[in-house]
């Protein structure tokens, strides 16, 4: 009998890692690591990444920044319904720097709506100028470092694929990379020697959920960011269409991660997963995921290791039950 792939549990590392706490909490519970990385502070970034530890290194996939802009490095904002400000490409007063905005103002239109962090807020565009944007808030939250930003009306942002970063990872012997808003795979000729590379594909809107016969062809993987996927397609379609991923990526024979806050309120739990959690869980596992990938849960979660054995022993039992 054919033996069964073991289940892969990716969890997310920033620069705040205690890697000293990792390496014990993770040792027979986690084979990957992933690190997504932000469009600003490139330098500071590489040297980091060229000081991780060995064990770590040797098992990192690498979340590349392609097609989803990032806000830049700033104090932190609160927001409220109906305030008004710009989001500019560099920082300046009173304003949020987003990384890349100018290929956004290119393309856009007044009256767009910018989602910020998979639809946790929303802001409609009411002006447009070469660098930056003047928008209203549609909602209250608090904007921060790190989250994403996009604008519905426009699937596909100007090429922001860096080439002399991707180099410079390849140089620290890391080859496997995940692609954020992959809807293609018309780009991956700018991927030099991709024969000797592991490619994750990550389904994010529906143009991506389209394309998802060709991009299959193409990379290896394919990861369901259903966080993404739900901001871009209506309910119930992007859950129906998280599910078909599953299905049609294992039908083509390939791996398929699921992402996107599976387990976020842990972080709030002490690392104690909840009902309903679980049970989504148990209905992708069902549909035939070969691994999940946590994101905020292992980021900003105080148990680590208490949510791992948690996922394993759910792991474990639904294997028991086949």
């Amino acid at each position: 009998m054919e033996e069964k792939k073991a289940f892969k549990i990716v969890i997310t590392i920033t620069p705040n890692s205690n890697f000293d706490e990792i390496q014990n909490v993770v040792k027979g519970k986690v084979g990957e690591f992933r690190y997504f990385f932000r469009v600003n502070g490139s330098h500071s970034q590489l040297k980091w990444l060229s000081n991780l530890p060995d064990f770590l290194l040797e098992n990192l996939i690498f979340d590349f920044p392609y097609r989803k802009l990032r806000i830049g490095t700033f104090e932190g904002k609160r927001v409220k319904c109906g305030e008004v400000f710009y989001f500019s490409e560099k920082k300046k007063e009173g304003s949020v720097p987003v990384a890349g905005l100018s290929l956004l103002c290119k393309d856009v239109l007044r009256g767009s709506i910018l989602v910020v962090d998979d639809g946790y807020l929303e802001f409609i565009i009411r002006d447009v100028f070469e660098d930056k944007l003047l928008v209203e808030s549609l909602s209250e939250g608090f904007l921060e470092k790190g989250m994403g930003v996009w604008v519905k009306s426009i699937k596909v942002y100007g090429d922001i694929f860096d080439h002399e970063l991707f180099q410079n990872v390849r140089k620290l012997g890391i080859s496997r990379f995940m692609i954020s808003y992959v809807d293609s795979s018309s780009f991956l000729d700018k991927i030099f020697n991709r024969k000797e590379l592991f490619l994750i594909a990550k389904i994010e809107d529906t143009l991506g959920y389209e394309n998802l016969n060709e991009i299959m062809e193409n990379f290896d993987a394919i990861c369901v960011a259903r966080g993404d996927l739900g901001a871009n397609m209506e309910f119930p379609d992007w859950i129906e269409a998280s599910f078909d991923v599953v299905k049609r990526s294992k039908l083509a024979g390939k791996s398929v991660f699921l992402a996107g806050e599976t387990f976020v309120s842990s972080i709030y739990r002490d690392g104690k997963i909840s009902r309903s959690e679980i049970s989504d869980f148990y209905n992708f596992l069902n549909s035939g995921i070969d691994g999940v990938i946590l994101s905020d849960e292992t980021v900003f979660g105080k148990n680590i290791d208490g949510l791992l054995n948690s996922i394993k022993k759910l792991v474990t039992l639904w294997k028991a039950k086949r």
